[in-house]
């Protein structure tokens, strides 16, 4: 059966059933390095990614590298679950490029906004009220996250460690979200609201601030959606999950930090930045 790989799928190479070919790197169990041998004088050698399922020993040459194409015996069970995971993988990447293009806009056209000399004091010194670090996650993800991503696209399961490796990175979305419901409260109504929806209709926006300043929540439900579907199709391909599950466990948390910032906050009679002692190991109710 001929292989004909995925449009988005760069690094893959396409082969004809029965087509010889070389393989240059067997190290990953379902996806292999190849070099396909011309099968006439006309056709040029190509290098490339192909499902290792493709392949099969050739007796043909006396070498161990040398493979031919044959019929992918490939359970359809398992085949669906490749496929679809290789959806979800593709969706991650793509999501998050729009993700990241998403918040820079909205720091170009409104984080920016704020620093106008032009603009009242009063409006100025709201800046940190109304984005908290909406500049800084749009840096983390453009910066380092979508870099992450795209490196492990190829091997899924390894996708969780790009998360977990960034675990305390995402301390700063905890504080968005705190942040978020009070910048909320002062783009309900009042001059500031008025400016800034003004903003919107002057450039175009089919949104306002208010809904802009949800993307980095919005993100982090997609994420749970898609860490889900990655651990239940790799799970079908009896690979191992546990970085995925890790991943999707850190992620759920930040709703569980994001209260204990609440708490924090709550604190009375602490010197210094609240928000720099660190985590609430246990926090206990008590009347008195």
């Amino acid at each position: 059966m001929d292989f004909k790989p995925m449009g988005s799928d760069e690094e893959a190479v396409a082969m004809k059933e029965g087509q010889m070919v070389e393989v240059i790197d067997a190290s990953k169990p379902r996806r292999w390095l190849v070099r396909t041998l011309p099968m006439n004088g006309d056709e040029i050698s190509l290098e490339g990614w192909v499902p290792a399922c493709y392949l099969e020993k050739s007796t043909a040459f006396d070498t161990l590298s040398s493979y031919v194409v044959t019929e992918a015996e490939l359970d359809p069970k398992e085949l669906e679950a490749t496929q679809n995971r290789e959806a979800i993988v593709k969706e991650l990447v793509e999501t998050e490029e729009d993700f990241a293009k998403d918040m820079q806009y909205v720091v170009e056209n409104y984080y920016k906004q704020m620093d106008n000399p032009r603009l009242p004091k009063e409006f100025r010194d709201r800046k940190g009220s109304v984005f908290g670090n909406f500049k800084d996650i749009c840096d983390f993800h453009n910066n380092v996250l979508m870099k992450g991503v795209n490196y492990h696209a190829k091997e899924p399961t390894k996708l969780g460690k790009t998360f977990l490796r960034l675990e305390r990175d995402f301390d700063m979305h905890a504080n968005y979200c705190w942040n978020e419901a009070r910048a909320q409260r002062l783009l309900r109504e009042g001059p500031l609201k008025d400016f800034f929806d003004d903003h919107s209709r002057m450039i175009d926006d089919d949104k306002f601030l208010v809904d802009h300043l949800k993307l980095p929540i919005q993100r982090l439900n997609d994420y749970q959606l898609l860490l889900k579907e990655l651990i239940k199709y790799s799970s079908r391909l009896n690979e191992d999950t546990s970085d995925l599950q890790k991943a999707l466990d850190f992620i759920h948390s930040i709703n569980t930090r994001t209260k204990d910032l609440q708490n924090i906050q709550a604190i009375e009679g602490c010197k210094g930045d609240l928000l720099k002692i660190g985590r609430i190991l246990r926090h206990v109710s008590e009347s008195l």
